[in-house]
């Protein structure tokens, strides 16, 4: 049975946004939601995904701004800013971006002025930005409503505000951070995936080689010497809580959403299925840490592929 693209863009848009709510509701804005507590939370991955997902959710982005323009020292404009790039560059499947760049570059420079603007600033700041309606709304009627609490970087989701509360807001906690639980990795496999310039990543390893931290193996890997140490001083087990790269999973799920919004694709059956069988290529990582096997895409013919990339994606956000 041909499946309806009304109801998995609305399903789909649904389970998206209860992930966002659920990792704000950890960090400490007000949400009906339960909280995260069984991934490790990336606070820029987060809100550049926010900033995307806003449109379609006017109290989370507002919300999400709130957030960062009172606890702003916690956040990596520089990791933010690269981040964001991926959202607001042309897509090369769909030949669009995801989301017009002025939006990241308000919230950006919003960030930057760290707790010095109040309510009536940010919605004045809105007349310096060529924005889409969605976003004009909300902000131009921002109002700073005091539903944020500091967040409690002791818990486990947030380990990687307490590395930063640890080391700064930098690259060395997003290095240790991918150690503890990929085990080993090339600097430019590491920098890849937190975001950050190889070269910094590298300098980082050496210095960690030379200080006994790290081991170096053939290759130009490099593992922990001592991780056992590492999970005690952190306080908690290591496999209590999983890691995923949230920039990677955030970017697959944001090309999704576009793609149910825009024509020609939202309501072409067989552009989508090709669509989701190349992201269905890209998954694989996904696919592993919430244990969903995505259906083999060379097995079925045309748009008969849709109906079972939709199953197991819906699979995919309700086990995150």
């Amino acid at each position: 049975m041909k499946p309806s693209l009304k109801k998995f863009k609305e399903d789909f848009q649904n389970n998206l946004l209860d992930i966002h709510w659920k990792q704000w509701g950890c960090l400490g804005v007000a949400s009906q939601l339960e909280e995260e507590k069984r991934w490790i939370i990336d606070l820029e991955a987060l809100l550049s995904s926010t900033i995307f997902m806003g449109q379609f959710d006017k109290r989370l982005l507002s919300s999400a701004i709130e957030w960062a323009n009172k606890y702003s020292e916690w956040i990596n404009v520089s990791k933010l800013k690269r981040i964001g790039a991926a959202y607001y560059r042309a897509d090369e499947k769909l030949n669009v971006g995801l989301a017009a760049e002025n939006i990241y570059n308000l919230v950006e420079n919003t960030i930057k002025k760290r707790r010095k603007v109040d309510s009536q600033q940010i919605q004045e700041e809105v007349s310096h930005y060529d924005l889409s309606n969605e976003y004009r709304q909300v902000l131009e009627k921002f109002q700073i409503r005091g539903i944020t609490t500091p967040p409690a970087v002791q818990k486990p989701s947030l380990l990687q505000l307490w590395l930063r509360g640890f080391f700064g807001v930098n690259a060395r906690a997003e290095v240790l951070l991918y150690l503890l639980y990929k085990k080993q990795g090339s600097s430019n496999q590491i920098a890849g995936t937190i975001q950050f310039d190889q070269k910094i990543v590298y300098r980082i390893l050496e210095k960690w080689s030379k200080a006994g931290f790290v081991e170096k193996e053939r290759g130009r890997k490099y593992i922990l010497a001592n991780p056992n140490g590492f999970a005690k001083l952190l306080g908690h087990p290591v496999d209590k809580i999983k890691y995923l790269n949230w920039i990677e999973t955030f970017l697959i799920f944001a090309r999704i959403m576009k793609s149910l919004c825009i024509e020609p694709w939202a309501s072409d059956s067989y552009l989508l299925s090709s669509l989701f069988r190349k992201i269905s290529e890209e998954i694989r990582d996904l696919s592993k840490e919430t244990g969903v096997s995505f259906s083999e895409s060379s097995l079925y013919k045309g748009e008969e592929y849709l109906s079972f990339f939709i199953n197991d994606i819906l699979d995919t956000l309700n086990r995150l």
